[in-house]
């Protein structure tokens, strides 16, 4: 078995896996290296989907002191569903 079909079946059992196949890499001779997607683009998705939630928890918890304050619970219903249209959780 050559150095090439080994990668190729180390790549299909780590798929999903990237920081195995970026250790698996140190162990290759130069040009077998499996590529990667770069970090950045998923480290992005993933500091969007945070603050996202995060924009969500803080509405909400100012819509629900809205009703425990005793303000009409229609009108505090109605601004927590706002609010979450506002926050792209309800389309």
């Amino acid at each position: 078995m050559d150095v090439g079909t080994v990668v190729e079946k180390v790549e299909e059992i780590l798929k999903d896996h990237d920081d195995l196949i970026s250790g698996f890499n140190k162990f290759l001779p130069k040009g077998y290296e499996i590529l990667l997607p770069p970090k950045d683009t998923v480290q992005l998705k993933d500091a969007i989907k945070y603050v996202q939630k995060i924009k969500v928890k803080i509405l909400l918890n100012l819509g629900h002191r809205l009703i425990l304050l005793g303000h009409d619970k229609i009108l505090g219903l109605m601004y927590l569903l706002y609010i979450l249209c506002c926050a792209n959780v309800i389309n």
